[in-house]
Parts: C-alpha cells; structure tokens; sequence
C-alpha cells in the first residue's frame, strides 16, 4: 500500500510466460498505491509477452494483465476482495495513478484482462492506451468512476470494453 510504481516512457515490459496453464504473470496494484506509466506518442510504453524478447511468436493468453484496486465506489459494497486484493470505498476522486501512451499486448491468460480497473476514481488517469491482441476482454470495469479517453482494443478474444458494478 501506498507506494507508486513508474514505468518510463520508450520502456518495455516483458510478463514470463509460463506452459503450465493454471500459472499467468501480470502486475497487480494494490488498493492505495499507483502505477504511473506515462509513455509519449514517440516514445510509448509496451507491457507484452516474454516471447517477443526471446524471439519466439507470441499468442494472446501468453500473460494476464495489469490489474489496478482502487477506493472509489461500488454498487457491491464498500470494500469487495478479489483475487486476494481488496477494493472499493467512498473516495470518488481516487487516484490509482496514469496510464498514458501505452500497448498491452498478448494478455488474457486464466481469464484475466488487458487492462481491470476495479473501484477505480476519477483522480485516475487512462488516455491513449491500446488492448492489442487479448485473449479476453480488452477494459473490465468494475464499480469505480474512471474516465477513459482514445482508448483501443484490438483483435480481442471477449469484448473491447466491459464495465459492471456501478
């Protein structure tokens, strides 16, 4: 809790790819911290597969995804756990960081997301990011109050975008 993780811009982040199925990498942000990742229009930030480092094809599936627990409120109750993180609250404008001029490519693996925003507030920033390649659902909303802007998923096995829970 409250510490902030900052990708630079131009970086890339590779996620393991693992061959046994019930084990996917993805980076998880708890409730109360950020992930500040701020890539440029020239210098964008990409969160792939392990397989484009190692020369191999990749696939959607290869990894998770980015996962951010928020305070901002739901229509499930005021703090909800999932996937061993807690999320959820009264803060409208809360802040789980920003996320700007980025790819996320090949996630989806054990039914996870490109990008999962969960209890995530307006404080929040999401502009300019790309779903590419998702095994599943490119944006999963759940409760918070969140403003996405030029915001793209492509080739996705579910849906572009999902949003439940208020």
């Amino acid at each position: 809790s409250n510490g902030t993780l900052t990708v630079e811009a131009g970086s890339t982040v590779y996620f393991s790819t693992q061959p046994d199925p019930a084990v996917a990498s993805r980076l998880m942000i708890a409730r109360g911290s950020r992930l500040v990742a701020e890539g440029t229009a020239q210098n964008p930030i990409v969160f792939t597969s392990d397989k484009v480092l190692k020369g191999e094809t990749p696939q959607p599936g290869d990894w998770g995804g980015i996962l951010l627990f928020g305070s901002a409120p739901t229509n499930q109750g005021a703090s909800i756990l999932e996937f061993g993180f807690q999320y959820g609250g009264s803060q409208q404008n809360a802040n789980s960081g920003r996320i700007r001029f980025a790819r996320i490519e090949y996630s989806g693996k054990n039914g996870f997301h490109a990008l999962h925003l969960l209890g995530v507030g307006s404080g929040t920033l999401v502009e300019n990011v790309q779903a590419y390649r998702p095994l599943n659902i490119g944006f999963r909303l759940k409760g918070g109050n969140v403003n996405l802007r030029r915001i793209a998923a492509l080739g996705h096995g579910g849906y572009g975008i999902w949003a439940e829970h208020g």
